[in-house]
């Protein structure tokens, strides 16, 4: 029982993290996507990590830096793999590094 009241306090604290993270990632976009530019304000932008979260080094999983606001059809061409210049746009954009 005790491990299992630690794990939720662990759960409760990604949650928390991951929270902060989106709203300081949808901060920065101010509603526009962040690759197409196109404005549909935040409640219908999607957070994606530019480094998987799997991929990155602990301290920059939930660095607002490796994150980036994208619209429906931006986010679904990163994950389908419809946009080939994904990898080039990420790799080449200018990113503002935020702690």
């Amino acid at each position: 029982m005790r491990a299992m009241r630690r794990l939720g306090r662990k759960w409760k604290d990604q949650e928390e993290v991951s929270h902060a993270w989106r709203c300081a990632v949808l901060d920065r976009a101010q509603g526009r996507c962040e690759r197409c530019q196109n404005y549909v304000g935040g409640a219908l932008l999607h957070c994606h990590h530019r480094i998987p979260r799997s991929r990155a080094a602990k301290a920059d999983k939930w660095n607002p830096a490796n994150g980036v606001a994208l619209c429906g059809p931006c986010h679904d061409g990163v994950h389908k793999h419809y946009l080939p210049d994904w990898r080039e746009w990420i790799d080449s954009h200018e990113w503002r590094h935020e702690t």
